[in-house]
């Protein structure tokens, strides 16, 4: 009886059935001794996922498709997580953050290596562009 696994696995591999393997969680000792905890996307928060990655010597461009969307638009903005404190902490790292209607429908992490500061985003017939410089 309490051998059996009612979920058929581990609790965390349901979690990750439930809500996908959207992130990493990082868990450290902060500098007054308390559990920190810190969460880094791996891909597509929420919302619909890339469809395509295009690397070239001097530009990378992401496609995604948000067919019957209006008015969607693309910024860059730092990745923040929730720590034990309930305060948001920035990550260090940089998302792109995508918006319709002033509403955010899909976050992406962005590499390193992107100069976030030259973006540009086209949006035509529902697909969405997004061009970086490298």
């Amino acid at each position: 009886m309490f051998g059996d696994d009612f979920f058929g696995g581990s609790i965390d591999e349901l979690f990750r059935k439930l809500g996908g393997d959207g992130f990493v969680e990082y868990s450290s000792v902060g500098p007054d001794g308390k559990r920190q905890v810190r969460r880094k996307t791996k891909g597509t928060v929420f919302g619909k996922a890339l469809l395509d990655k295009v690397m070239t010597k001097r530009h990378v461009y992401f496609i995604f498709d948000y067919s019957g969307k209006e008015d969607v638009s693309a910024a860059v903005k730092d990745e923040l997580v929730v720590n034990d404190y309930g305060e948001e902490v920035a990550t260090g790292g940089k998302i792109l953050e995508i918006k319709s209607k002033n509403k955010i429908i899909s976050e992406y992490p962005l590499n390193e290596t992107i100069r976030t500061k030259d973006m540009e985003f086209i949006f035509k017939n529902g697909i969405l562009e997004v061009s970086f410089r490298r």
